[in-house]
């Protein structure tokens, strides 16, 4: 699973293909590029969760250890999985 790179969304006049469509990056601010970025890491986390995919796991995992609110993202996504609803 390929996962978004911090370095990539800082290129100029480039854009970031999310879930649903492709954003121009010069029309974000830096905030919401990193909004972005945690949002798709943490989409990525759930899938390779389900999948059971230890590289992207651990790939995400090292970019949260950076990221307080990405690791809070992760934490909620293992309590979802670790008791998932009936």
């Amino acid at each position: 699973m390929l996962l978004l790179k911090p370095n990539h969304l800082y290129k100029p006049n480039s854009t970031i293909k999310t879930r649903t469509m492709l954003v121009p990056l010069m029309e974000l601010y830096s905030f919401q590029q990193e909004i972005i970025m945690r949002e798709e890491l943490a989409y990525g986390y759930a899938l390779a969760l389900d999948e059971e995919d230890i590289d992207t796991l651990a790939e995400v995992i090292a970019v949260a250890s950076n990221d307080p609110q990405l690791s809070k993202l992760i934490d909620e996504i293992d309590i979802a999985f670790a008791y998932p609803q009936k």
